[in-house]
């Protein structure tokens, strides 16, 4: 603080360089008098006010740092949702280009860099460091940009007035805020999901679709419900229990080999090419069982990592996840190829219920596609949808409509699901020091940046899947993804905002370690979605076919 300009430095009051020299000559004259006990009780008040002033010249420009940051952030998602209104909704009109182009603009510009430049002067004038001018003048930047535009709020309130809908939205947005309180909970209490899974396996029996499709209904609260034990369950750790390993692959096996003969009777679709993909696959995956069990059965007899097991796993782990692009691109087939690839390399990595989860997870997902279809305008066949028709159709304008209040809900599903999928089987205390017997398939030699990818990929498996299903729920319902991601965005800002005023200083190293990652996962969440949405939509657009009598080719 010895670069603070004087005029607007405020020393510490309780203990200012008068009050030092009283209270050193105070305990001074108190030892020569052989008072010694008077002098320590008066050295530990020094002590307890010397603590104090360090503790107030840490946190000098706490106040200043906070509300600029708060500000950034709620002008932030002030901008997004005025982009949600005005570009992907039609309650506000479309408004003339020429409007605005008079000189409110800018003087708008002349009045922001006026104020940016005199922000910029006083940090200068206070020896500020350079982090400081971009805490300070973003605010600004965000908060000109939406008002500028401020009349598509007034528009919005408008029609809503006019369409007697503002209750419906202010009720939409206190019981998204509380559904986002409890994704904030869920990182503490891992139980708060299960609560919000029996909430929403609920909510379709407030629907008009507990009549007309109560197969939809009651499956996805069976899912629901089904999904909701293991968040109650204790984090996948040291303990081993290959059991839930045999048992979650002879389930999905057998389920497997239902559908495909399902699929080949009704004709559902499948060609020879995709009946042999998903063959081949049910044999990987019953490949992947026994190497489970031969691994873990040598170890355990102390007899090593078998080198043929080892070589066969990591095949498996090259050639599942290029399995799906041999797929149709058909909503269903490409789904359950999907779903096979990634439950395969999954059982390779799991010791105890996790793939069981993984398997509940791929009937909840299931159940949350059927939903939103029935429910949407659009009443697309769902075993008819393409997930990736060619260009000339697969357009924005192809797909463009406008948002409803019921894609709130999809968004908020999906950031929902992404949270279940981490938080379902562990938390962040169990990545941290996590188990090597996880990747005992692979390679039992330490080797951390092996074991450190090989543990990153099975939490991304899960995020994947979830991924896949949302860009499926995308193309069904015929909503523009940006339109999704932005009500998505809005979320998890606001999920970052709440996880940033929990921050902690003090306590213990393992607290204020915790804090600081909820803040972090938080908000790097608006760089992890769109690169996980990324690689998903490459593996359910992707196909690699071979035509008769032709050159294999790339679609």
């Amino acid at each position: 603080m010895a670069t603070t300009a004087p005029l607007f430095f405020r020393p510490f009051p309780h203990l200012d360089d008068a009050r030092q020299a009283i209270e050193r000559e105070n305990v001074g004259a108190m030892l020569a008098a052989g008072r010694y006990a008077d002098a320590m009780t008066a050295s530990h008040e020094l002590i307890a006010l010397a603590l104090a002033g360090l503790n107030y010249y840490q946190t000098y420009d706490r106040f200043l740092l906070t509300t600029a940051i708060v500000l950034a952030f709620v002008g932030w998602m002030a901008y997004v949702l005025l982009l949600v209104l005005q570009q992907h909704t039609d309650i506000v009109p479309q408004r003339s280009s020429l409007e605005g182009a008079d000189g409110d603009g800018v003087a708008q510009n002349k009045m922001l860099v006026f104020v940016m430049l005199a922000a910029s002067a006083l940090l200068y004038v206070q020896s500020s460091p350079y982090i400081y001018y971009v805490y300070c003048l973003l605010p600004f930047v965000l908060w000109s940009r939406v008002l500028r535009k401020k009349a598509v709020f007034s528009d919005a309130l408008k029609y809503m007035m006019l369409n007697e809908l503002l209750l419906t939205a202010v009720g939409t947005i206190t019981i998204l805020a509380i559904a986002v309180q409890l994704l904030v909970l869920s990182f503490f209490w891992r139980d708060v999901l299960s609560l919000g899974l029996v909430g929403i396996g609920l909510w379709p029996l407030t629907t008009d679709l507990k009549k007309t499709e109560k197969g939809t209904v009651y499956g996805w609260l069976v899912s629901c419900l089904l999904v909701a034990v293991f968040p109650l369950l204790p984090v996948v750790g040291r303990e081993t229990n290959y059991c839930y390993v045999f048992v979650t692959s002879a389930v999905a096996i057998a389920f497997s080999i239902w559908i495909i003969i399902r699929s080949g009777r009704e004709e559902i679709s499948s060609s020879r090419q995709q009946l042999f993909v998903n063959s081949l696959q049910v044999v990987l995956l019953f490949v992947a069982m026994v190497i489970v069990y031969i691994t873990s059965s040598s170890l355990q007899h102390k007899q090593g990592l078998p080198f043929l097991g080892q070589m066969l796993s990591w095949t498996i782990l090259g050639t599942a996840f290029g399995m799906p692009c041999l797929s149709s691109t058909t909503l269903y087939p490409r789904l359950f190829t999907v779903a096979l690839s990634l439950l395969t390399v999954y059982t390779l990595l799991s010791t105890s219920h996790e793939g069981l989860f993984l398997l509940g997870l791929c009937c909840l997902l299931y159940s949350w596609l059927q939903l939103e279809a029935k429910l949407s305008s659009a009443q697309q066949q769902l075993g008819a949808v393409d997930l990736a028709p060619a260009p000339r159709t697969y357009s924005m304008q192809a797909l463009q409509r406008y948002l409803c209040m019921s894609d709130v809900r999809c968004a908020f599903f999906y950031l929902f699901f992404l949270l279940l999928a981490f938080f379902g089987t562990g938390n962040i205390a169990s990545i941290n020091s996590f188990d090597p017997a996880s990747v005992y398939c692979f390679l039992t030699v330490f080797s951390p940046f092996t074991m450190g990818a090989l543990i990153l990929l099975k939490v991304v498996i899960p995020f994947l899947l979830v991924s896949c299903t949302f860009h499926a729920v995308h193309v069904a319902i015929q909503v523009p993804t940006t339109s999704l991601f932005l009500l998505v965005l809005i979320m998890s800002d606001f999920m970052a905002l709440h996880f940033f005023f929990l921050v902690k200083n003090t306590g213990s190293w393992l607290d204020i370690g915790t804090t600081i990652s909820h803040y972090v996962i938080a908000m790097t969440t608006n760089i992890f979605i769109p690169l996980l949405y990324s690689v998903a939509k490459v593996m359910t657009t992707w196909r690699v076919t071979w035509p008769v009598g032709a050159k294999s080719h790339v679609k």
